[in-house]
């Protein structure tokens, strides 16, 4: 078959979005002569417009969960208006895999679980047992639905047209030219594998007190408010929670000398921008383990360990290897 339109779907957040991308390029150089769409939760969708290789993105409708059918429905046809060869479901889902099932899409690859009968091409949803990495997870689905690569391939992202904003906002903040950016991100997505707040506020004392370094706190626009604990008058951090869209904030991870932060959405963009990570895990789920969900690539280093006994001063030690004396 010609395969001339393909759909790739991840419509959860923004770590689950990133891991995927590889896979995406995959599929995009196996079918050169394609042009891919992505379905993407809105929070997403700046990001994934920036991604070279996906040619549109589709906004996955939200609504009451007791709507799902007729959200379903409703994206088949939009779907079915495409006339999609080839479509590569990453997240297990009924509403997904119904509209794509209903859209006459002729080849439907994804996990074997919730109304995964509905595909043509499943492989079994092993991800939980945490045997091996998102990203290989994905990969491995990739090939499920024609991609022969013989490994994962992972090409940094670059957000250069953002840059020139993001240092405005630096600047006007207090920044100077030549100063090192140390990125903290003090949230997490489940509340479980958030470190303390107060021990993040020790960390950035820490270092701030080192020469030619200054901490930037980012965050989304949900964290705004609790991000008011996070202000420390005359400390020089800046405060970047909620001022950054995605893109931008891949800019700013970009220019980071390393990123500090909980199991979260920006720990993986830093990586994927290639930042060092020092990146905290105190679960001791295989699901969640770092194994699975860890900071992809060299050079990062990760802290496991109950989150009590990580001290602020062991994560500065691990951050200051990043660090550069001038």
């Amino acid at each position: 078959m010609d395969t001339r339109r393909i759909l790739v779907a991840r419509t959860d957040r923004l770590g689950e979005f990133l891991l995927t991308v590889p896979a995406i390029e995959a599929l995009a150089r196996t079918y050169s002569a394609a042009s891919v769409s992505a379905l993407v939760s809105s929070a997403v969708a700046p990001l994934a417009k920036r991604i070279p290789v996906i040619d549109a993105v589709i906004e996955a409708p939200h609504g009451p969960r007791s709507a799902w059918l007729l959200r379903a429905g409703k994206l088949a046809i939009a779907l079915r208006r495409q006339k999609i060869d080839l479509a590569v479901v990453f997240n297990a889902s009924k509403e997904t895999h119904l509209a794509v099932w209903l859209a006459g899409i002729p080849i439907r690859a994804g996990y074997d679980r919730k109304w995964g009968f509905l595909l043509n091409r499943r492989i079994k949803d092993d991800r939980p047992s945490g045997s091996r990495h998102e990203i290989e997870s994905n990969w491995l689905l990739a090939r499920s639905a024609g991609v022969e690569e013989a490994q994962a391939r992972v090409n940094p992202l670059r957000f250069a047209e953002e840059w020139p904003i993001v240092a405005q906002k630096l600047k006007d903040a207090g920044w100077r030219m030549g100063e090192q950016l140390i990125s903290i991100h003090p949230w997490s997505s489940n509340a479980v594998k958030a470190w303390p707040q107060e021990r993040f506020l020790r960390l950035a004392a820490l270092i701030a007190g080192q020469a030619n370094a200054r901490v930037v706190f980012i965050g989304g626009e949900e964290h705004a408010a609790s991000a008011e604990q996070l202000k420390q008058p005359g400390s020089g951090f800046i405060q970047l929670v909620g001022r950054l869209s995605l893109p931008e904030l891949g800019a700013l991870l970009k220019e980071s000398a390393v990123v500090v932060s909980n199991d979260s959405g920006p720990m993986h963009l830093a990586a994927m921008v290639g930042t060092p990570v020092v990146a905290l895990f105190g679960t001791e789920s295989a699901g969640s383990h770092p194994k699975r969900w860890g900071p992809w690539g060299d050079g990062h280093t990760v802290i496991r360990k109950p989150l009590s006994e990580i001290s602020p001063e062991e994560v500065f030690q691990s951050a200051q290897r990043y660090v550069h004396s001038r």
